[in-house]
Order: structure tokens, then C-alpha cells, then sequence
């Protein structure tokens, strides 16, 4: 006689050898968490606790950071700090700003000022006004000798001799003319200049500014007084000197003005400047400073950050365009050789021409959002930006989105910093705090880290700097720049999507296997959850050193299960084994 035998339940181990990243969706694959705080793939295919975060000084303000040849900030008092030492630059404190390196510059938005990274005692400011009494107005020839035409009027003189000048006022032949005894001519004689002298003219100003020129009037009833009217505007100068400045007109004869004569070079307000081709580039939407509502682009004259009203045909001149999609400036970043300038829903490129012919092309794709302007870097050749739908990846097409893995976070705030082939993002999540979030395009792994603080980034030699909204400095290693301390332990946890959710029937976890290396003082806690109830937990280890770890559990009957493994300190993960009973297709609900 033979009993019937009875057939175990089917027994089946699930094992997790490469871990992923951070994936905050119901059905994140295995390998991957669901939840996760402090994680990095730097060990990867391994799972590890991320290194320590190390807490620099405090700066005495938030105003932004930047790193180049050294690293800077600005204190409380508003001094530009250069590696720890004052600068004798002295901004506006409590302003958020924008640091462009130009060659040796660092230029400073929107204080439009400069500093000579190569010899910081030379700094100064991008505008410059200079005021005179009643100046002198006389004409010039180009080497700077005195210039007395000899007539003035619509018609020539009656009886001219050989080499004679005549102002021609007509309004169609107007110009200066030499007369020619040979032919009995009336030629073209090159342009004159226009001097303005008179005791601090020209302090502030050098040959080659692009100035406006305001308040020159002749005296009622002068034969240059209509002339004089038309001088006033933005003319480039040929020469300037303490007490004296040319620049290309035409007067009928000399003058003392009346009045109180102005002379500004003037850098028009800007929202977002960047650097390209040796030009700087920048955007405005609103009003300007002449009463003026603008949507403009601008860029300086080549080579020479000062100079943004340069017009005189050339190719190295001021560029300044008028543009037709609605909505403010976003943000602007310099990317593949053109500089790219954004709106929420908009990117305009300028094309860059050698001979000054700049093209701007417009594309309605989704650009960086209201606020996260500081979440443009590049990381691996591609431009990575926050937008109202998540962080996109640009590479001068169209933009793609790569934060699917991050749910339904919603991002704003946002900056970002790049240290090596990662991309560091501090961004506020729709949950009332502002984690920090790291990106591997490489291997298009995300990993959430607990929150830093973070306003603006900058690196360099090899560590990232952030700046918090409280003023202090952090660091992602030690620096000898600054005093640092690391942090002692790091806590971390990361939390396993549903185990089980692709098998119907009932299942039942029986125990599960961790190989693992803690580091001295470190920790490691096993949790469990069934269907949704709360964590239990299943051991502590603190045994430093590799070792696999065999937790047994009451076996239990579920849906579905999670694993959490949470501590602080140094932890790698290498293997995860899970083993599972199948039950019936029975459950406690029937409909």
C-alpha cells in the first residue's frame, strides 16, 4: 500500500546581482528602488552609500558662486572674495548674480562690473559718464590737427582758391568738399572729426567707445546750431584724453555749447549673459532704461566687454536684436558654439558669422522653466536644463526628456553643478524640501540624495562647491582652498519596488540573502512590509567587512513585499537573493 505523495509548494529564488538607481514608479524593475536616500552607482553594478559631504565656512551672503582660476563669492558687506582674500571690487550685496569669465575677466551681472583674474588690482566698471561745463566744440582732422573750412552754406563759395574747404549744408550733397583748382572741382574731402574740449570730458573714456553723446546745444541764433542738435546720440570716439574726445561729424563751424554736455557708455540691462566666440551675449524682456518696452538680444563688440553700442559697419561690431516670441527670458547658456538663450516654451540659437551677420533661429520646444535658469549645465557634451515637465537633455535639436525615473516630482528652484561625468541637481520636488538629485547619462541612472541646501554650484580641481540659501559653503571632498569638515556617518536607506507584483497568486517570503561590506562603524538594518502594512524589522548587522548575511522570516502570506535596507556608513551591496513560496490564486477579497 503506497501513500499518495503530497507536492510542496513550487519554491523559487530571485536574485539581484546589478543594481540601478533611484526609480520612483509602481512598477520599478528589479534592481532598482523605489525609494532611496543617499545612494550612488560609483561601485556600480554594486549599490553603495554615497562618500561623505564635507561643510565649508560660512560666506556671509548667498549671492552666487563661481569657479575659474580661483574660486569666488561675495561676503555680507558685498566684497568680491577671491579664494578666501578680498578683491578691492565691491558689489551690491543681497543680489542674485551671474559670474562670465571672458579671456581674463570675470565679468559681474547685473552690477556690470570686472575683474582682471590676471591682475585683480585692475577692476572696474562696463558703463562709464563723463560731464563737462560749456565744452568747446571745434572741428579736427584725423591727426588731430585744427580743421577752419573756409565757407559754410548750401550754394560754394563765389571765388574758392586751390584746396579750400566748404561745409556743404545741402541735404542731399551735404558733406565737406575740397576744392581742386585743376579741374575746377568741388571733391569729397575725407570726414572730419568733432573735438569737445573742456576740463574732465573724457575721464572714464578711451578710443573706441561707443558713446551717447546728450545736452550738446549752439548758442541761439549760431550758424551750427542745427548741426550741434544732431550730434547728440551714439557716436564711436577716435580719440579721448582727460580733457578732450573725437569722434566723426560735421559742423558748419565752432562753438561753445551751452549747458551742461553728457557723455555715457552705456551695457543695456540684461536678464542672462553667457560667453561665446569672445563676445558676451545677453537677453532682456521688460522696460529698459530709456522708457522703452524691449524683447531683445544683444552682444558687445568683439573682444570688448565694455562696448555694446559700437555701430560702424564692421564685423567686430555690437549686435543687437529685436525678438518676436511672447513670454520672458529663462535662461541662456553658451552650447556647441552658438550662444542658446530660452524662454518656458522657446530656444533661440544665434548662428555666430565671421562677418557679423549673426542669424537667430526659434524653435517652440520646451525650454528651461521660470526659476531654474542656475539648472544649465553641460555634462558629456549635452546641455542638461529643468523644464516645466523635468529635466531635458539638448544637444541642439530637439530636447528630450530623461527624469521619467524621478515619477511625478515637480521641479522647481532648480540649479545644478557638473563633476565629472555626473550631473548634480538641487531642486525643490512638490514635497516642501529641496533633495538633490544625481544623474549618470552613461548609464542613465538616478540617485537621490538628502538635501544639501543648495542655491548655485561651481567646481573646481576636482570638487564641487555649493552655496545654501543660509550663506555656507559645501563641499563633495577636501579642498585647499577652504577649511572643511566631513560629515561622520552617512545616513542612507533605499527601499526595493514590489516583489511579487508580476505573479498573480499568493506568495510567501521565507527568507533572503545579502552579501554585503560595512565599514567601520557602520550599520546595516533588514526591514520587511507586506502588502502595504508597516516595516518590520528583521536584524541589525554591524560586522565590518565582507559577508553574506542569511535572513530567515516567519513565513507569511501576501501579495506583495518589500525589502528595505537602511543604516549609515559605508556600505556596499553586491548580491540580493529573495526566496518565495507560490500560494493559490485565492484571496481574501471574491467579488
Amino acid at each position: 500500500m503506497f501513500y499518495p505523495k503530497v507536492q510542496g509548494p513550487a519554491t523559487f529564488r530571485r536574485t539581484r546581482t546589478a543594481f540601478g538607481g533611484y526609480r520612483h514608479e509602481l512598477t520599478a524593475a528589479e534592481g532598482d528602488w523605489y525609494d532611496e536616500e543617499n545612494m550612488t552607482d560609483r561601485d556600480w553594478p554594486a549599490a553603495a552609500a554615497r562618500g561623505p559631504r564635507y561643510a565649508g565656512p560660512d560666506l556671509g551672503s548667498a549671492d552666487g558662486i563661481c569657479a575659474g582660476d580661483a574660486l569666488y563669492w561675495t561676503d555680507a558687506e558685498g566684497r568680491l572674495i577671491r579664494n578666501g582674500q578680498p578683491t578691492g571690487l565691491t558689489l551690491t550685496p543681497g543680489t542674485a548674480r551671474q559670474f562670465v569669465f571672458m579671456g581674463a575677466h570675470l565679468v559681474i551681472f547685473p552690477d556690470k562690473k570686472y575683474l582682471n583674474t590676471a591682475d585683480p588690482a585692475d577692476f572696474g566698471s562696463l558703463e562709464a559718464a563723463a560731464e563737462a561745463e560749456s565744452p568747446v566744440v571745434t572741428l579736427c582732422r584725423s591727426d588731430g590737427s585744427p580743421l577752419e573750412p573756409s565757407a559754410a552754406g548750401e550754394t560754394p563759395p563765389a571765388d574758392p582758391g586751390d584746396g579750400d574747404l566748404w561745409v556743404d549744408t545741402g541735404a542731399e550733397t551735404g558733406g565737406l568738399k575740397r576744392y581742386d583748382a585743376a579741374s575746377g572741382l568741388w571733391a569729397a574731402a575725407p570726414e572730419p572729426l568733432v573735438r569737445l574740449s573742456a576740463p574732465g570730458v573724457g575721464a572714464g573714456l578711451k578710443a573706441g567707445d561707443g558713446v551717447t553723446v546728450s545736452g550738446l546745444h549752439a548758442p541761439e541764433g549760431s550758424p551750427a546750431q542745427a548741426r550741434a542738435e544732431a550730434l547728440n546720440g551714439v557716436h564711436v570716439l577716435t580719440g579721448a584724453e582727460a580733457d578732450s574726445v573725437t569722434f566723426p561729424g560735421l559742423l558748419p563751424a565752432g562753438f561753445t555749447a551751452a549747458g551742461t554736455v553728457r557723455l555715457e557708455r552705456r551695457c543695456p540691462d540684461m536678464d542672462y549673459v553667457c560667453q561665446c566666440g569672445n563676445r558676451l551675449w545677453g537677453c532682456f524682456h521688460g522696460v529698459d532704461a530709456e522708457g522703452r518696452t524691449v524683447n531683445q538680444l544683444y552682444a558687445c563688440r568683439l573682444g570688448d566687454f565694455t562696448n555694446w553700442q559700437t555701430y560702424e559697419g564692421l564685423s567686430t561690431d555690437a549686435w543687437a536684436a529685436a525678438c518676436g516670441t511672447p513670454g520672458p527670458w529663462t535662461g541662456c547658456a553658451a552650447y556647441d558654439g552658438c550662444p542658446t538663450f530660452f524662454k518656458q516654451d522657446a530656444v533661440h540659437r544665434i548662428y555666430v558669422s565671421p562677418n557679423g551677420a549673426h542669424q537667430v533661429a526659434s524653435a517652440a520646444v520646451r525650454g528651461v522653466r521660470r526659476g531654474c535658469w542656475r539648472s544649465l549645465a553641460v555634462c558629456g557634451e549635452v546641455l542638461y536644463y529643468v523644464a516645466r515637465e523635468g529635466v531635458m537633455a539638448y544637444t541642439g535639436a530637439m530636447p528630450v526628456r530623461v527624469s521619467d525615473a524621478l515619477g511625478e516630482a515637480d521641479l522647481t528652484d532648480a540649479c545644478a553643478g557638473v563633476l565629472g561625468d555626473r550631473y548634480y541637481l538641487t531642486a525643490g520636488d512638490g514635497t516642501g524640501v529641496r533633495p538633490t538629485f544625481v544623474y549618470h547619462p552613461a548609464r542613465r541612472l538616478w540617485h537621490r540624495h538628502s538635501p544639501n541646501g543648495a542655491v548655485c554650484w561651481a567646481q573646481k580641481d576636482g570638487v564641487l562647491y555649493w552655496q545654501t540659501a543660509e550663506g555656507r559653503l559645501g563641499l563633495s571632498g577636501p579642498s585647499e582652498l577652504v577649511a572643511a569638515v566631513p560629515e561622520s556617518y552617512v545616513p542612507w536607506y533605499c527601499e526595493t519596488g514590489m516583489i511579487g507584483f508580476e505573479q498573480p497568486e499568493q506568495k510567501v517570503l521565507s527568507r533572503f540573502l545579502l552579501r554585503l561590506y560595512l565599514g567601520p562603524g557602520a550599520r546595516c538594518e533588514l526591514l520587511i512590509r507586506y502588502d502595504d502594512g508597516d516595516w518590520v524589522s528583521r536584524g541589525i548587522v554591524e560586522r565590518e567587512g565582507v559577508h553574506s548575511v542569511l535572513a530567515a522570516v516567519l513565513p507569511r502570506r501576501c501579495d506583495h513585499c518589500r525589502l528595505r535596507l537602511q543604516g549609515q556608513g559605508e556600505m556596499r551591496l553586491y548580491s540580493l537573493s529573495c526566496v518565495l513560496e507560490e500560494g493559490s490564486d485565492n484571496s481574501w477579497y471574491f467579488m
